[in-house]
């Protein structure tokens, strides 16, 4: 009966063991390394191909974003024109379906009825809180940004997707800049985005983004005007509206680049590889 119960508490202890072993990531995430970050307008999953407008074929474009995404293994990323969840947009949730496959945490944004662009954020860590804010818009249609808190083994820090209006408001799109500075306060922040705002220093919302925060691809050694870091269209790159601003004494870049082509989205991601300072 001792030797039988003896057995039986050896059991359970490897039962326990094992159990525990279950609650520990395979590849838990560390610290090592950089932080890679993303930004992408991904078009609402849907390209044109170019040709006449007679010739002209739509196609939705998942499993080519998917493969752009996971060629650079993002840690934390900031989608633009991510609504895709009703009928004029194939009805389909790619936020999700994207998480799913790149095992991330996400946060959606603004809810389908209320007939936005969509702005998500997506993240490697737990999201610790999330806050969509619909941007001034007293001329044109509305645009929100979202910002989240999440968990990392860096610290706590705000991450923020947002999507301006075209250079059609330019008084709309100042407004939307100085309020996306406001939701970001004080915070140690990676702020990412089609702010749809060439590098001017005669546009104010460019003059207020850049000022107020550290430019990744300009800390990563690069020139505004170098075409590398121009991002639309992807099939012909003649301009810089996605940027990667980070909040200022709290970051170095050690790298930052375009990724993409026409196939994945109308626009290029913008990469970068920052670290804590």
């Amino acid at each position: 009966m001792r030797k039988t119960y003896s057995v039986l508490l050896l059991i359970l202890t490897l039962i326990s063991i094992f159990s525990i072993s279950l609650r520990i990531p395979v590849n838990p995430e560390t610290s090592e390394g950089p932080i890679r970050v993303l930004t992408y307008n991904i078009h609402q999953y849907f390209i044109e191909e170019i040709g006449e407008v007679s010739d002209t074929e739509g196609r939705y474009i998942f499993r080519e974003l998917l493969d752009t995404i996971e060629k650079v293994n993002p840690d934390i990323i900031g989608l633009q024109e991510s609504e895709g969840a009703r009928i004029t947009t194939g009805n389909i949730n790619g936020i999700m379906w994207l998480a799913h496959e790149l095992d991330m945490y996400f946060y959606y944004g603004p809810s389908t009825s209320d007939q936005i662009y969509g702005v998500s954020v997506l993240s490697k860590w737990p999201i610790l809180s999330e806050q969509t804010e619909f941007l001034p818009a007293e001329e044109s249609i509305e645009r929100v940004a979202v910002k989240v808190k999440i968990d990392t083994p860096y610290g706590v820090f705000s991450v923020l997707s947002a999507h301006f209006q075209t250079n059609s408001y330019k008084l709309d799109r100042t407004n939307q800049a100085q309020a996306l500075i406001d939701l970001v306060g004080g915070d140690r922040a990676i702020i990412l985005g089609d702010f749809n705002t060439r590098v001017n220093d005669s546009d104010p919302a460019f003059n207020l983004l850049n000022t107020t925060y550290n430019s990744a691809w300009l800390y990563a050694g690069n020139q505004y005007t170098s075409p590398d870091g121009y991002t639309i269209d992807a099939y012909d790159p003649r301009a810089k509206i996605d940027y990667i601003f980070l909040s200022k004494g709290d970051w170095s870049v050690d790298k930052a680049f375009t990724i993409g082509n026409r196939y994945a989205s109308d626009h290029l991601g913008l990469y970068a590889e920052i670290n804590p300072i």
